[in-house]
């Protein structure tokens, strides 16, 4: 299971303005343009497969470099004038008399407070981030599709490996699956390492198979971007409490575990630890699903 994102960055209500910020970010230093990265693992199957891919490492820095808030300015920050705290607890024609009793100064200090608060949000929207139910989030949408394409000579490496062995769409989204599940889980620092760029935990497609780990959202999150290159493949994450796993579009077989969203199937996988083929989920998560204790997001 992955980690609880928790209340670590909840929201103050004390703003502070982000714009025009800059990232120093511990990059490693790469001698050439493309790293070539081999992977060995066992497919469903239990055939031993070995593919090799070459990340472009131009790429590679620049999906690290527009994601993440530095720690900070997660933080929302102003001074309100004081007559204003009694609108905090007042609603309706009680908060209209209070707000006709603030002075001209203590209004414009509020209006200048909400613009303040959009140009941050922005700004965070523009890192990869939103804010829900007063906490950061990753933006998988975001994400999603910042990275899809550089996703491509990645794909057409399991693409052309599939034509050569004959298979189907049912058996390339396997090799894609089993291929994720055996990158080893680990679950990360909510900094990204030797900085104070804020990421919850989160890797982009291109970092995961460069450092060859990745925890559940990232290795979902790989796993999304490499089935929505297959024409017609609608993907969606799968959002629980302390846990993230991944769908896509097609009709499921009989024990196949599925979500039914806008009139379309999307079969779930398990991307984190092997031996979990398509539809195939833990008895907890099916007990979530089935409780409806999740939310979905759309990625494509």
């Amino acid at each position: 299971m992955c980690k609880q994102r928790g209340n670590m960055f909840r929201f103050t209500g004390r703003p502070i303005l982000l714009c025009g910020f800059i990232f120093l970010l511990s990059l490693p230093l790469f001698s050439q343009e493309k790293k070539t990265v081999v992977f060995t693992w066992q497919n469903f199957d239990r055939d031993t497969l070995r593919l090799a891919f070459k990340i472009d490492n131009h790429e590679l820095i620049k999906s690290i470099q527009e994601f993440g808030v530095p720690a900070n300015k997660i933080y929302f920050r102003a001074e309100l004038p004081p007559e204003t705290i009694v609108l905090r607890w007042s609603n309706g024609e009680e908060k209209r008399m209070a707000l006709q009793r603030l002075s001209a100064d203590s209004l414009r200090r509020i209006h200048k407070l909400d613009s303040l608060k959009e140009n941050w949000r922005q700004s965070i929207l523009q890192r990869g981030f939103v804010e829900k139910k007063g906490n950061l989030e990753p933006d998988f949408i975001f994400l999603y599709r910042r990275n899809f394409n550089r996703m491509d000579s990645i794909f057409k490496v399991f693409d052309t490996f599939s034509h050569s062995q004959g298979y189907n769409v049912e058996d390339e989204i396997k090799l894609i699956l089993s291929f994720v599940q055996h990158i080893p889980y680990r679950i990360l620092p909510k900094l990204r390492a030797g900085t104070q760029i804020l990421t919850t935990g989160v890797l982009t497609p291109l970092e995961v198979l460069a450092n060859k780990y990745g925890d559940c959202d990232s290795k979902s999150l790989l796993f999304a971007t490499l089935i929505g290159h297959i024409p017609g493949k609608k993907v969606v994450l799968v959002e629980f409490e302390d846990h993230v796993i991944a769908g896509y579009s097609g009709k499921a077989k009989k024990r196949q575990k599925s979500l039914r969203l806008s009139g379309k199937s999307y079969i779930l996988c398990e991307t984190s630890s092997p031996s979990w083929p398509p539809g195939k989920l833990d008895k907890k998560l099916i007990r979530k699903i089935n409780a409806k204790s999740f939310e979905v997001i759309v990625l494509n």
